[in-house]
């Protein structure tokens, strides 16, 4: 799905240049393309090409090796060959998450997730694993706990801004501050702060 160069790029932070910002916008249309091809292969491959795609004997890319995750140990632990856990469990554990945060993002809440995606996904992949109809299979997730502790004393500003949180009357100087001094904000009197947060400090640095 990306290149080498397109994967180097997105270890970087994002910056105010035309020509990274193009960078970025192609790629995100390449993935955005990407996720439809997953209807083209569910559809169509063979069973053969679907259980060797994620057969764990072959050998996982060194791309995916690199990775750094929050959860080391389990990461290292997932793609031994020594494990009898397929290779594969670790890209797609993170395309799980990727396309979680990517609904999240967009206004789907977690138990909306659960029931329109993971729930019926499962079923219709049970149903073609064992080779009979969808109707045949019953499958019933349920999110019983999904809490967040945030420790907001260690949280940056725009952080707690584009999560929600209360923020401080520092805070709030912060990101007037930063708004204030973006090269693209001319002027903030009798402007709506919080429209300038968002297109300028939230939307403008990854765009």
């Amino acid at each position: 799905m990306l290149t080498k160069d397109m994967r180097e790029l997105l270890k970087l932070e994002p910056e105010n240049d035309n020509r990274i910002r193009d960078r970025r916008t192609k790629i995100r249309k390449r993935v955005r393309d990407g996720l439809y091809d997953f209807t083209y292969l569910n559809q169509y491959a063979k069973e053969t090409d679907v259980r060797q795609i994620f057969d764990h004997k072959y050998e996982v890319p060194n791309q995916v090796k690199g990775v750094e995750h929050s959860d080391t140990e389990e990461s290292k632990a997932a793609i031994s060959s020594q494990m009898n856990v397929p290779g594969q469990f670790v890209p797609v554990r993170h395309m799980i998450q990727f396309a979680y945060r990517g609904m999240r993002a967009n206004g789907m809440d977690a138990d909306e997730f659960v029931n329109k995606i993971l729930e019926p996904s499962i079923q219709k992949g049970e149903a073609k694993h064992k080779d009979v109809d969808r109707g045949q299979v019953e499958c019933d997730l349920t999110l019983k706990t999904l809490e967040v502790h945030y420790d907001k004393g260690e949280m940056d500003p725009i952080e707690k801004w584009e999560r929600g949180l209360g923020l401080s009357s520092d805070d709030i100087r912060t990101l007037h501050k930063r708004v204030s001094e973006h090269p693209e904000v001319e002027e903030t009197l009798g402007r709506d702060i919080g429209e300038l947060i968002n297109k300028y400090l939230v939307d403008d640095p990854d765009d």
